[in-house]
C-alpha cells in the first residue's frame, strides 16, 4: 500500500516515462507556445501599447505542473530564444527579461505541485506563481528596460519607468500572469483524464 501511495506522487521522470513520448510532448509544448505568441498578441493599455498580452506562458505552466521546473525552464529557454531572435523580439535583453520573469513563475508553480496536484494546491501554486512573476518584473523593468529601449541608465529613464509602474506595468503583469495561470488551471482540469491515460499524472 505504501509503495502504491508513493508511486502516485512521483513525477513522470521518476516513473521512467517513455523518453520519446516525453520529448514529443515537450516539443509540442514549445511549438504551441511559439504559435500562441505569433498569433494572439494585443495591447490592453492604450497608454502603453508596447505592453502586449499573449498566452505563450499557458502551455509552459502546464509543462511545469506535468514535468517540473527544470523541464519547463528548458522549454522556456528555447521559446525565449526563438521569440527574441527569430520573431522580431527584443533581442538578448528581451530574452533575458522573459526568461527570468516567466522562469520564476514556472519554478514556483512546478515546485509547489511537485508531489501534490490537488485542486487546492494547484490554485495556490498558480496564484503564487503569478504573484512571483509580477514582483520579478518590477526590478527587471528598472534593470533591463533602460538598456534596450532607452540607450542606457539615466535619471529621466528611471523617472519614466517609475511613472508607468503603477498605472501600467504592474497591472499589466498582474493581468497577464493571472490570465495565463487561470487558463492553465482550466486546461489541466479538462485534460487530466488524458494526462492520467498517458501516465503523466496520478489518477
Amino acid at each position: 500500500m505504501a509503495e502504491n501511495n508513493q508511486a502516485k506522487t512521483l513525477r513522470p521522470a521518476d516513473r521512467k516515462i517513455n523518453p520519446v513520448l516525453r520529448l514529443a510532448i515537450l516539443g509540442m509544448i514549445s511549438a504551441l507556445s511559439i504559435v500562441l505568441v505569433m498569433t494572439i498578441t494585443f495591447p490592453i493599455f492604450p497608454t502603453a501599447p508596447f505592453l502586449k498580452m499573449d498566452f505563450a506562458d499557458t502551455p509552459l505552466l502546464l509543462c511545469a505542473v506535468l514535468f517540473g521546473p527544470l523541464s519547463s525552464l528548458g522549454v522556456l529557454f528555447v521559446v525565449s530564444v526563438i521569440q527574441a531572435f527569430l520573431m522580431g523580439g527584443d533581442g538578448y535583453w528581451g530574452c533575458i527579461m522573459h526568461f527570468v520573469a516567466s522562469g520564476a513563475m514556472l519554478v514556483v508553480t512546478g515546485l509547489l505541485t511537485r508531489k501534490n496536484r490537488s485542486t487546492g494546491r494547484l490554485i495556490l501554486a498558480l496564484a503564487l506563481g503569478a504573484l512571483t512573476m509580477t514582483v520579478m518584473m518590477i526590478p527587471m523593468n528598472y534593470i533591463i528596460t533602460p538598456l534596450y529601449s532607452m540607450g542606457g541608465y539615466s535619471k529621466e529613464g528611471f523617472a519614466l519607468i517609475s511613472s508607468m509602474m503603477l498605472p501600467a506595468i504592474i497591472p499589466f503583469n498582474i493581468i497577464k500572469s493571472t490570465v495565463n495561470c487561470a487558463i492553465a488551471f482550466v486546461l489541466f482540469k479538462a485534460l487530466k483524464a488524458l494526462f492520467v491515460k498517458l501516465g503523466l499524472v496520478e489518477a
